[in-house]
């Protein structure tokens, strides 16, 4: 299941949410001076060995792990590849609209390709698109938006590594796994600023999630 909060995005993969940009060296900084959330901090300094690709991988054209984490402590909940595995039909329209020339502001432009193409991927793993990597400690959870009233919390709101409070979506690939995000809990986001036709979509608020993880339940509060 992804859970989507739905405003101007006409993207057919991804709505428009309120997300929190993180930019690699102000989220460095945050990290140094944040010491009262060690899970928190010692996930975010782990994910960000992930940040720069080593130049011996070879492309794989297929999306690869942005996160990385101590196993005992995260389950990885969420990834963009296992969506499309489950409804692959989500690229081909993304890829029509795309390539559609009579909807010239409406879905994205195929800067670093057709979405979900083995290009895009590999523009993605190579770090070409821009990526914005989030970790904070939830706060709280709740239903909202379109898919409110379904009896599944959908939003969260983030208490950030890098300081200040966000709230975001909640995404995974099972339904079983939405009771996981719960106050305490710490969670880890990669997002995709893939560019869009119409140049008002792109920012932070529009990323498409590529990877989510979170904290096991006995590791919600370590010292």
């Amino acid at each position: 299941m992804a859970v989507r909060h739905s405003s101007h995005c006409d993207f057919p993969c991804c709505a428009s949410r309120t997300k929190s940009y993180v930019n690699v060296r102000i989220s460095w900084l945050g990290f140094a001076g944040n010491s009262n959330r060690p899970l928190a901090d010692v996930a975010h300094m782990m994910f960000f060995k992930r940040l720069l690709r080593k130049r011996y991988e070879p492309l794989r054209g297929e999306q690869e792990s942005l996160l990385e984490f101590d196993n005992e402590k995260f389950w990885r909940v969420y990834t963009l590849a296992a969506e499309h595995e489950s409804d692959p039909r989500r690229i081909e329209l993304a890829q029509a609209l795309t390539l559609n020339r009579d909807k010239p502001r409406m879905g994205l432009k195929g800067t670093y390709g057709l979405y979900g193409s083995p290009q895009w991927w590999d523009s993605i793993n190579q770090r070409k698109m821009p990526l914005r990597f989030i970790s904070g400690t939830i706060v709280a959870v709740y239903e909202a938006g379109q898919d409110s009233k379904i009896g599944l919390n959908n939003g969260m709101e983030l208490d950030l590594v890098t300081g200040g409070r966000e709230h975001f979506g909640i995404y995974t690939n099972n339904n079983k796994q939405v009771k996981l995000f719960v106050p305490g809990a710490t969670v880890l986001m990669v997002d995709a600023l893939d560019e869009y036709k119409r140049p008002e979509h792109n920012g932070p608020g529009s990323g498409i999630t590529l990877e989510v993880a979170i904290s096991k339940p006995d590791s919600h509060r370590l010292d």
